[in-house]
C-alpha cells in the first residue's frame, strides 16, 4: 500500500514514483551498480579522510552521468554526512523528489542525517510534510471510501480504511517526527538576523514561554498536532505494538558489503517518550514560574491553590520521568543529562511551595526560608554530580564526531538550560542572585552548576573545531 506505483510495475519500490514522474528520465547506465559497489568497498569499517574524499569525487561524477539515479543520491546522502556536508546531503534528498506517502517510506534515510548534522530547519520541514500528510489522508481516506462503495467495490473501500488506521493512524515515522518537532521548535528560525534560540517557537527560559507553554497545552487534544505527544504515556514494552513502521528499507538493497543500520523500532519509541517527559516537565515548570511569589518580610508567602495544583502535577511527571529513565538504555552520559533535568526541576518545586516530592507535604516539615535553601542546594548538587558525570562520560574534547554534537543539543542541552534560566528567575525572586554568591550557599552551588555548563557547552564547540 505504501507505494502508489504498484499498479503499474508491480516489482518497483517506492522510489518508482520518483523514476516515472520525469519525463526524462533514462535507463540506469550499466556502470552504475558497479560505481555503488565500489563505494561500498571503499567505505567498508572506518574509512580515512583520503577514502572518503576519493569517494566523493567517484559519486559526483557517476551523478554527472547519470543525474537521474536515485540509488546513486542516496549513497551520496550518507557519504556527504560521514563528511559532515550535510548541506548536500539535503540538496540531494531534495533532488529525490519525494512526495505524499512517500514521506511515510522515505525520510528515515534524512531525518538522522539532518538532526546530526545541526540542520533543524530542515528537519522541522521534513517533520511537517510527513504530519501534513497525516491531515490530508485521513480526510481523503473517508471520501475515497465512500466512492468506492457507490461505485460497488466494496474492497477498495475496505483497503482505503484498514490502510489509515493499520498503517497511518499508527504510524512510527509520524511519532518521530512530532518529537523533533519539538525538540528542534527552539532553534528554528526564518532570518539569519534574528537570535538563535526561541526566536519563533519552543521553550527556552524567556518571558514568552507562558504564551507558548498554554498555546501547547491547548494543542495537545488534537491527535494530528506535535504537541499530542505530550500524552504518549506508559512503558516502551507496551507502546511498541501500538505502531506501524512503514519504513522501506528494500530501497537500500543495494548495500551489500555495507549494510546501514538504523534506530530500531524500540529505539524510536523509547525517544519519542522521553522526548513527551521532557516537554511535559518545560511546560509544568513556566506555568509554575508564572504563579510563584517571593517572601515577603523574611517569611514564604503561601501558595495558592493554583500554584499547589501545577507543582502536585509537575511532581507526578518527575516521578514518572524518573521510572522511565531508570528502566530505559541509554548512551554514556544521556542517562546523567536526564537526572540534571529531575534535578533542577526538583528546585523548581521547592522554591515555589517548598515541596520536593509527591510523598512530602507541608504537615510532615516545616516550610521556611532555612528549609527551602537547605533543599534547593541538596538539588543542585545533585545536578552537579550528575553533569560531571555526564560531561566526563560524553567526553567530547576528545571526540571528533560532530553528529554527537547536533544530537545532544536539542536533545538535552536546550532544555536544560531552559531550566536554568527559570531557576535563575525564582532564585531572584528569593534574593539570592548572582551577586549572592559568596554569601549564600545556595547562590555559590548555582553558580558551579551554570559554570559547569558552560564548560560543557566549550566541550561541545572544541568537537565542532577539530
Amino acid at each position: 500500500m505504501l507505494d502508489r506505483t504498484k499498479r503499474r510495475q508491480p516489482e518497483s519500490n517506492t522510489l518508482s514514483f520518483y523514476a516515472s514522474s520525469k519525463q526524462e528520465q533514462k535507463e540506469s547506465r550499466p556502470g552504475d551498480d558497479l560505481i555503488l559497489l565500489v563505494l561500498q568497498q571503499l567505505l567498508q569499517g572506518e574509512p580515512s579522510e583520503a577514502e572518503l574524499g576519493f569517494s566523493a569525487v567517484v559519486i559526483e561524477s557517476a551523478l554527472q552521468h547519470s543525474p537521474d539515479n536515485a540509488y546513486l543520491k542516496i549513497a551520496a546522502m550518507f557519504l556527504y554526512s560521514q563528511l559532515d556536508a550535510v548541506s548536500r546531503s539535503w540538496n540531494l534528498f531534495q533532488e529525490l523528489y519525494i512526495k505524499h506517502i512517500q514521506h511515510e517510506s522515505c525520510a528515515y534515510l534524512i531525518l538522522p542525517l539532518l538532526r546530526a548534522g545541526g540542520f533543524y530547519r530542515e528537519t522541522i520541514i521534513v517533520c511537517q510534510e510527513i504530519i501534513r500528510l497525516q491531515t490530508t489522508n485521513a480526510r481523503d481516506a473517508g471520501t475515497f471510501a465512500g466512492r468506492a462503495m457507490e461505485n460497488g467495490t466494496m474492497s477498495k473501500a475496505d483497503e482505503f480504511l484498514s490502510f489509515q488506521l493499520t498503517k497511518l493512524n499508527r504510524s512510527l515515522t509520524t511519532l518521530e517526527a512530532k518529537g523533533l518537532v519539538l525538540d528542534c521548535a527552539p532553534m528554528f528560525v526564518n532570518d539569519e538576523r534574528q537570535r538563535a534560540l526561541g526566536a519563533m517557537h519552543g521553550i527556552v527560559g524567556e518571558e514568552f514561554d507562558l504564551g507558548r507553554a498554554r498555546c501547547m497545552v491547548t494543542e495537545a487534544h488534537r491527535p494530528l498536532a506535535a504537541f499530542s505527544l505530550l500524552q504518549v504515556k506508559g512503558s516502551i514494552g507496551d507502546s511498541v505494538e501500538q505502531f506501524s513502521d512503514n519504513r522501506d528499507f528494500t530501497i537500500l538493497s543495494h548495500d551489500l558489503l555495507n549494510p546501514r543500520t538504523f534506530d530500531s523500532k524500540e529505539q524510536i519509541v523509547s525517544d519519542s517518550i522521553r522526548r513527551g517527559h521532557h516537554h511535559n516537565l518545560l511546560i509544568r515548570c513556566v506555568l509554575i514560574v508564572d504563579l510563584t511569589k517571593g517572601p515577603k518580610k523574611g517569611k514564604v508567602v503561601a501558595a495558592s491553590s493554583a500554584l499547589k495544583k501545577r507543582t502536585a502535577s509537575l511532581l507526578s511527571s518527575i516521578a514518572a520521568a524518573r521510572v522511565y529513565c531508570e528502566k530505559s538504555t541509554h548512551p554514556l552520559g544521556y542517562q546523567e543529562l536526564s537526572q540534571t533535568m529531575l534535578s533542577l526541576c526538583g528546585v523548581v518545586t521547592v522554591l515555589s511551595v517548598g515541596r520536593f516530592s509527591q510523598e512530602d507535604s507541608s504537615l510532615s516539615s516545616p516550610d521556611d526560608l532555612e528549609t527551602r535553601e537547605e533543599k534547593t542546594c541538596d538539588f543542585l548538587k545533585q545536578a552537579l554530580d550528575s553533569t560531571t558525570k555526564a560531561r566526563h562520560q560524553l567526553d567530547l574534547t576528545n571526540d571528533a564526531r560532530v553528529c554527537r554534537v547536533g544530537e545532544l543539543l536539542p536533545d538535552y542541552l536546550v532544555p536544560i538550560i531552559a531550566l536554568l534560566k527559570m531557576c535563575t528567575q525564582l532564585m531572584e525572586l528569593y534574593g539570592w542572585g548572582r551577586r549572592k554568591r559568596k554569601t549564600r550557599r545556595c547562590a555559590a552551588a548555582f553558580s558551579d552548576l551554570a559554570l559547569l555548563m558552560v564548560s560543557l557547552l566549550g566541550d561541545m564547540q572544541t568537537c565542532i573545531a577539530r
